[in-house]
C-alpha cells in the first residue's frame, strides 16, 4: 500500500522533514492495517527528528507515536484476533515511530478501541499523556486522597493529563503555567490553584501549603524551574522527572534528597510497560475507563493538515500549544 507521510530522511530543525509517498509492508500474522484519520502530536517527536531523544532509530523513519482510525485489512493468522480488532472497527494504536502517516501497519496489542464518547481526535491525543500521568501518580507515585501535587508545565498534553488524573484521585492540585490563559485552562481542568511560571515558585507553593510543601512534583520541564520545585517537597516527598520540555537537564545535589527523605523518580511511561509488560493491559483498561468516564479528557487545541508537521512541531516548541495538537491524516 502506498501512503503519505512525513518522513525524516536527516536529522535537524522540523523544516528538514519531507511530505512524501511511502510504501507499507503488507502486515503479518498479528497485525492490523489502520486507515489513520487523526495523529496526536508530541514534544518527543520534535526531539527524535533532532537526534536528541534516547530513541535514535535508523534513518530514514517516520515520527510520531499516536494515532486513531479505521482498521482496513487483518493479516491471516491462526487464531481468532481480539474482539476490537476487525475490519471497520474505529480504534487508537501506539507505535515508536510511524505514526505521521495516512496508514500503518501494528501488531494487535498496540491496537486498542477508541474509549466510550471519544472523537477520532480526542483519541489520537489520549494515549500518551494519559499513560505517562498514570505510570508516575499511580504506579510509581502511589498518590493518595489528601496529598498534594504540584504540576509543572500543567497546560501541556501530559501536564494536563495529570492534573485531571491527581484530581480524580481526590488529591490537591497545584498548578504552574506560563500565561494567564494556560493557567484559566489548568483550572478548568481541575487544578484548585494555579501559579504563574515566573514566580517565585517556592514561596508561593510554601504560601499556600501553610509552609508544609507538597508530596509530589510532576515536572515535564525540567531547567531553572527544578530547582525551585525540588525545594517545595515536604518532607519525604517525591519527585517525578518525566521529560526536559525546557531544553536543559538539571543537576541536584544529592544531600538535599538525603535531608529531607525524598525520592527522585525518573519516569518513561512508554519504556515501563515494555519493561512490564503484563502491566500494559492493566494500564491501558484503566486509563481508558477513565477516559469513557468522562475523567481523563484531552484538550485539543488545534487540529492541522498532515502536511503542516513542521509547523505543529514549531507550535509546540514555542509553547503556544494547551493541551494537544493532533494532525489530520
Amino acid at each position: 500500500m502506498i501512503a503519505k507521510a512525513i518522513i525524516c530522511r536527516e536529522l535537524g530543525p522540523p523544516e528538514s522533514l519531507s511530505f512524501d509517498d511511502l510504501t507499507l509492508p503488507e502486515p503479518q500474522s498479528g497485525e492490523a492495517l489502520v486507515q489513520v484519520r487523526r495523529i496526536g502530536v508530541n514534544y518527543p517527536d520534535k526531539l527524535i527528528v533532532a537526534g536528541d531523544y534516547q530513541l535514535k532509530p535508523p534513518l530514514p523513519f517516520v515520527p510520531g507515536t499516536e494515532v486513531a482510525g479505521e482498521i482496513v485489512k487483518i493479516a491471516e493468522s491462526g487464531h481468532e484476533p481480539p474482539p476490537h480488532i476487525e475490519v471497520g472497527a474505529q480504534v487508537m494504536a501506539t507505535m515508536r515511530t510511524g505514526a505521521y502517516a495516512t496508514a500503518a501497519v501494528v501488531p494487535f496489542s498496540a491496537v486498542r478501541p477508541v474509549p466510550d464518547g471519544f472523537s477520532l481526535s480526542q483519541a489520537a491525543a489520549h494515549p500518551v499523556g494519559a499513560q505517562t500521568a498514570y505510570v508516575s501518580l499511580i504506579e510509581r507515585g502511589t498518590l493518595a486522597a489528601g496529598e498534594t501535587a504540584l504540576i509543572l508545565g500543567a497546560a501541556g498534553g501530559v501536564g494536563l493529563a495529570a492534573v485531571q488524573l491527581a484530581r480524580t484521585l481526590d488529591a490537591r492540585v497545584i498548578a504552574v503555567a506560563s500565561t494567564a490563559e494556560k493557567r484559566a485552562a489548568v483550572r478548568a481542568a481541575g487544578a484548585h490553584e494555579a501559579i504563574a511560571a515566573d514566580d517565585d515558585l517556592r514561596t508561593a507553593v510554601l504560601d499556600l501549603t501553610d509552609g508544609r510543601g507538597v508530596d509530589v512534583v510532576y515536572d515535564p520541564v525540567g531547567g531553572a524551574a527544578f530547582d525551585q520545585a525540588i525545594r517545595t517537597l515536604a518532607w519525604g516527598g517525591r519527585y517525578f522527572v518525566v521529560g526536559f520540555a525546557s531544553g536543559q537537564i538539571p543537576t541536584v545535589s544529592v544531600n538535599y534528597a538525603l535531608i529531607k527523605g525524598i525520592s527522585i523518580i525518573g519516569v518513561r511511561a512508554g519504556e515501563y510497560v515494555r519493561q512490564r509488560p503484563e502491566l500494559g493491559p492493566v494500564i491501558h483498561a484503566a486509563i481508558d475507563q477513565l477516559a469513557s468516564d468522562g475523567k481523563l479528557v484531552p484538550h485539543i487545541h488545534a487540529e492541522l493538515p498532515l502536511s503542516e508537521a513542521a509547523h505543529a512541531l514549531r507550535m509546540l516548541e514555542r509553547r503556544e500549544v494547551i493541551g494537544k495538537l493532533v494532525l489530520v491524516a
